[in-house]
Parts: C-alpha cells; structure tokens; sequence
C-alpha cells in the first residue's frame, strides 16, 4: 500500500488505518532496530516505543511527511538504546549474526557497523540499506546535507578499519577485491528476509493500550493479558508486605523515608505550578473529596495523592496531552475504593472491563493504605505489643484506647473493603483488600458464576508460597479448570488473562527463569505431573518443554514456553491440536530446517527425502519454493497442477512472516492432516489439506 494510501486510510479511520500502517512498516523498523545492532529483546522493546510515539503524533502528521515521521520516531526510540547496544557489540563477535545470514561476509560487515558511533552509522545506514538520499536524511536527523554526505565517507572509511581490526580474515573472508558500497547493497535483500521480531497483533494492543490511557503508563498496566498483570500486582503488594513482616522497621529509616516523601511533594507542588488552571482546580476537587471520603486531613501526603500528582508532572512536560482524557483519570484515580465500588455492575456493557479497573486501582490502595498506617504507627510511637489491640478494632467490641486518629483510619478501612492482618504474634500489621467481601458484593448483585469463581480463583491465590516452585503446578491446573468450566462465558480479554496467568504459572513451575540446568527431583516432579494430568493441555506442554530440555543436555533456556501457542491451544476450534505442532510463523522460511532440505531436495526431487518430514515442513518447503517460483519443486508436493500458485500467490507465502501468523497442524488420521493458517486471535487466513502418498505428505487442497 503506498504512503497516500496510508495517510488517507489514517484520516478515514484512524484506527483501521494506524493498523496498516504498523502492517506495512513494522518489518522496516525492525530492520532499522537490527542494523543498529540490537538483539531480539531490544528490537521488539524499540518497535513498540516508535509505533506509540508514532500513534501519539498521528494527527498532527502532514500528507508528505508519513514515512519521515516514522523514520524520526525511529530515530528518537534508539537513542535510548545506545548504551544497551554498545554493550552488545563489545560483548559478542561477529558470529552471533550466524543464524540470520548465509554469507560469512555480511556477518562481519553488520557486526563491524555496529562498532560506528551513532552519527556515522545512522547515515549509513538509511543511506545503503533504506535508499535514501542525503537530503531526505537531512530532513530526519535535522543536520545539513552536506554534513550528512561527510558523515557517510568518513563512516565508510571507519567502517573499513573496523573490518581490518577483526579477525575474520582467519576464516578466509577478502574485502580487498570487493567494492564495500557494493555488498552493503547486496545485503538489503537478506535484511528484508529477517525473521518478525515482534507480533502484529499484540504490538497493535499495546499501542492501543497507550493511546487510551495517554500518558498514564506508570498507573494502569499496557500489557498483553492485562488482569493477569492486576494480579501480579495485587499478589506483590502482598509479596512486599510479607518482606515486610519479617523485617522490624527502624525509626531512623521511616524517618528518612519520611524526609525523601517531604521533598518530593516539594517537588510536585512545583511541578504543578504550570499546571493548566482548570485542571489544577480539578484536582484539587478531587483531592477534597477523596480526603472527605477517607477522613484523612493531610490528603497531599497520602500515596495515592502524591503519585497522581507525580503523573500530573511528567504530564506538564509534555503538550501533547488530552484536556479531558487528563480530568477523566484525575477523576478515576482519585474515587475512593467505596465509591468505585458502587460503580460496579454486571449489566453494563463495559462490565468486565470495570471490574479489572476496579481491581486494579483496590490493589494500588492496598499500598496507599499500608504506607499510611505505617506513618500513623511511627508518628503515636505504637508499640507491637499494641498490635492485637488495634486488630481488634475490627470487631464490633474493643477494648483499644489508643490515638482516636488510628481507630478512624480502622473504620475506614473497613468501609473501603480491606482487613488488617498479621502472620504471626511478632509480625507487622499488614493492610490486605477483603476478595471475600468482594465476592459476596458481587454474588449480591446478580454477577455471573464465571467471575465469582475467577475471584475465588485470585483469593485461593493469596496463600501463594513463591519459594515452593512446584506448588505453582497446582495454580496453573485451577486456571485450566476456570477456562474449561466457564470458557464461553469469559469476554476475550478474562480469557486471555487467564491464559497468562497459566503462562506466569508455567514459567515458576517449570523455572524457566534460572536458566539452570534440570536436576534430578525436578526431572521426577515433572515425570509425576505428566503421569497425573495425562490429559491437561498443559501435560502437552510441559512434555514438549522436557523433549526441548533433554535435547539441550537438559538445560534450560528463556523462552521454553511459547504463550500465543499456548493461547491457541485453548481455543475450540482447535481442540484437536497438540502443542507441539503449533508453528509461529515469524521467520523465513517458517522452519529451520527447510531451506537446508530444499537445497538438497530441489536437485533430485526424490520422494525418498520426504518420508520422515511431516505436514508443516512440506507446507514450509511449498511456501519456499513458491517465493522462489520454483514450479518443478511445487509441482512434486502437490496432488495436482491447478494447486500451483500465482505469482500473486506466492508473494502471500512470504509476507505471511510478518503478519503473526501461526500453523497449526490437525492429523485427522494417520494419513491425513489438515495445517491451519491463523492470525494471532486464530481466525484462519486459510487452511492446506495433505494426504499420505507412498509415505510422503502431499498438498491436496488450498483453501485462502
């Protein structure tokens, strides 16, 4: 689609059309992200940030100015990478580019470019790998053409020592008899074959997520699977309150902290001198009530109170914000814990949506409260042997005579739906939001059975013991339980919380993150899950996780688990299909083995070499063949001629990389199989039949 088409979609329908535009141009700033010389992770964090800086400024984007403010937004994202990427070329060699290029040669070139400073390598690399002039550069990095022509010689020529300083010369690599310039426009061609770094889908979510909330990324959470991050939320607020219970607290460090928390509402009352009137006075209306509401006469101290107005500074700095956006979150930050409550119905239309604010913003209080309780303690000097005294303020009959501000603040966290408790006779007072009441709240005012038992799901959750890793298996078989009971009458986004917290679950009983290798009471643990849940999706995957780790010589490694796969996994229209034959297809060609077998295959064509492969590497070595418009290789997998794609057709097979599309292979008997091609929410793009022939996979039909 070309840019006026882009820009006039963008006006059309903003949202439709920044979802084109992230379609076309997400491979761009990938590569863009990879020639500067970052990894995997890195990359996928760079894209995300220029497609919000993008979507920010959307509208203030001239018609002939598309591609240049997304090259800028690029620009801008990378500057904060400089030093992650610095670290990154010191610290590996040229043959960590092995996977992605064929040619020893363009490792080396890539690796050696890295090395440049950023005002030779920026030029560089617009210049030779995205063909533009020394104008259009200009027009991006805001320096004069003429330097930018400089720039770029001077950088070739680092560029040149940077290459005589390595060592690639031992393994028989020459530049002397090549012209430079050359080769680096030779490798465009392997740029644009990189792998998708990052999925369409979830990368347009997270701009979404921003763009609603603007400029509130610290306070509500812009992750994939949001409740499962509100969970992750509430259950570390309890975390940090149970470090906190094994720790006496000394005076001298509250007091400390008591000093830091003075001088940042210093701080913040400056910040918001420039504040616009009409909001300023918003806030303090709402700071009023709140204060009202929770009895508290010194509000600008209070927690909450002082991060929104911390949120309402970095908000100044910046004039691009929403006037009304800006008083909505004023308003729904600063409503007390009761009175958002109030606001809860199951028969609204954004219902589930409200009630993951709702438990959001308790949990963010649940802090507020417990770091307020702490300073009353301090102030009266509260003793714990005063403890259970004050606990007992939560009953009806006590005998407690304490400061009357502390048996106020009781009330009103009973009001607001939170308890105090204590883990034992010597622990701190602990602030903790009451799921039980919440649960019977909801019960009473008609919610389904489906979120009572999602809440009583999080509540089981709350006994939750971080250090025994294999209890995480028992949580994460609940959740599976919670989606086969009740899937249907989730929303899509219950659903996928769900599914990630079922992933988070995984991810701390298979221990994914100590990157150690697999002991021998863990491999019997795992043994032992698979024999007693034979038949959970998740048995699937933990099997897969073990084959993966005893082929590693049982090592583990960062990314086992593969989430979107799981997700699909529970999906009904996919019921059938093992999580070991899901295939993401963000690489090219779509498995590791299929350039490799079409080289060897391709000059014989012998069916003999196809007998151990199974449906999806036929569909890969297709799809490869078909962008090569290699008809002789085409016509050998398939059943019949009409099959045979257009060139219009085989350009899909290839673009399919960068669209987040997964197979998903279905074996309906031994010798037939269906292989689904599906976006990231698993609508199909289109599904291939193969029938066994003499042992060999063979395409039947083609449904797009």
């Amino acid at each position: 689609m070309s840019d006026e088409l882009l820009y006039q979609s963008i006006k059309e329908n903003k949202q439709e059309g920044f979802k084109q535009l992230v379609t076309h141009y997400k491979s761009t700033v990938e590569q863009i992200a990879f020639q500067y010389g970052l990894d995997k992770e890195n990359i996928v964090r760079v894209v995300q940030e220029t497609f919000i800086r993008l979507h920010k400024g959307i509208d203030r984007v001239e018609r002939h100015d598309l591609p240049g403010s997304l090259y800028r937004a690029s620009m801008d994202s990378l500057k904060d990478y400089r030093r992650i990427q610095t670290a990154i070329s010191k610290n590996n060699s040229y043959k960590m580019y092995g996977y992605y290029f064929e040619k020893l040669e363009y490792m080396v070139i890539q690796h050696a470019l890295t090395k440049l400073d950023d005002k030779y390598k920026i030029p560089m690399i617009l210049h030779y790998y995205h063909q533009m002039t020394f104008e259009q550069i200009s027009f991006i990095i805001k320096v004069n053409s003429d330097i930018v022509k400089k720039r770029i010689a001077q950088g070739m020529e680092l560029l040149h020592a940077n290459i005589e300083k390595m060592d690639a010369k031992e393994n028989g690599v020459d530049f002397q008899h090549v012209k430079l310039s050359d080769m680096l426009a030779e490798m465009v061609y392997s740029y644009e074959r990189l792998p998708a770094f990052t999925q369409i889908q979830e990368l347009l979510h997270q701009v979404e997520m921003v763009g609603q909330k603007q400029k509130w990324r610290k306070s509500i959470p812009i992750l994939v699977g949001i409740v499962g991050l509100i969970l992750f939320s509430f259950l570390s607020v309890n975390y940090i309150q149970g470090e906190r219970q094994r720790q006496v607290l000394k005076k001298e460090e509250e007091a400390s902290a008591s000093v830091d928390s003075e001088m940042d509402d210093l701080d913040n009352e400056e910040d918001n001198q420039g504040l616009d009137p009409e909001l300023k006075a918003y806030l303090e209306e709402a700071k009023e009530r709140l204060a009202a509401e929770l009895r508290i006469e010194d509000i600008d101290t209070f927690p909450t109170v002082t991060m929104v107005e911390g949120l309402l500074s970095d908000l100044n700095s910046n004039s691009s914000y929403y006037h009304d956006d800006t008083k909505e979150y004023i308003e729904m930050l600063l409503q007390s814990p009761s009175s958002l409550k109030a606001n809860l119905d199951p028969n609204a239309i954004d219902s589930e949506d409200y009630l993951l604010q709702y438990f959001y913003l308790v949990s963010n209080y649940e802090y507020s409260f417990q770091e307020y309780l702490n300073r009353l303690l301090l102030d009266y000097d509260i003793s714990i042997d005063d403890y259970e005294s004050i606990m007992s303020l939560q009953e009806e009959a006590s005998s407690y005579e304490g400061p009357e501000k502390i048996i106020e603040f009781i009330d009103v966290l009973g009001e607001q739906g939170y308890i105090l408790t204590r883990a034992s006779e010597n622990a701190a007072l602990t602030v903790k939001f009451s799921i039980e009441n919440l649960i019977q709240y909801m019960e009473q005012i008609g919610y389904s059975e489906a979120y009572i038992a999602y809440m009583k799901y999080i509540s089981n959750m709350e006994d939750l013991d971080w250090d025994r890793w294999e209890s995480f298996a028992l949580y994460a078989l609940e959740a599976e339980e919670l989606l086969s009971t009740y899937g249907d009458s989730f929303s899509a986004l219950f659903r996928d919380s769900i599914i990630s917290n079922i992933e988070t679950h995984l991810y701390n009983y298979l221990r994914i993150g100590d990157m150690t290798t697999v002991t021998d009471v863990e491999i019997e643990e795992y043994h032992q899950f698979l024999a007693n849940h034979s038949d959970s999706i998740l048995a699937q995957i933990v099997q897969t996780t073990m084959k993966n780790w005893e082929e590693n010589d049982w090592k583990r490694a960062q990314d086992d688990i593969r989430i979107n796969d799981m997700r699909l996994l529970f999906d009904k229209r996919y019921q059938h299909i093992n999580y070991e034959d899901t295939l993401s297809l963000g690489s090219w060609p779509f498995t590791l083995t299929t350039s490799t077998i079409y080289e060897r295959y391709s000059e014989e064509l012998s069916q003999d070499m196809l007998l151990e492969e199974n449906p999806m590497e036929i569909v890969s070595l297709y799809a490869y063949a078909s962008a090569r418009r290699d008809t002789d290789t085409m016509s050998s997998l398939i059943t019949s001629e009409e099959l045979l794609d257009s060139e219009e057709e085989s350009l899909e097979w290839f673009e399919l990389r960068n669209s987040g599309a997964y197979a998903l292979t279905e074996y309906q008997t031994e010798d037939s199989a269906v292989v689904f091609i599906v976006n990231w929410e698993g609508d199909p793009y289109f599904t291939i039949n193969l029938d066994k022939d003499n042992g060999v996979w063979k395409i039947t039909q083609i449904h797009k």
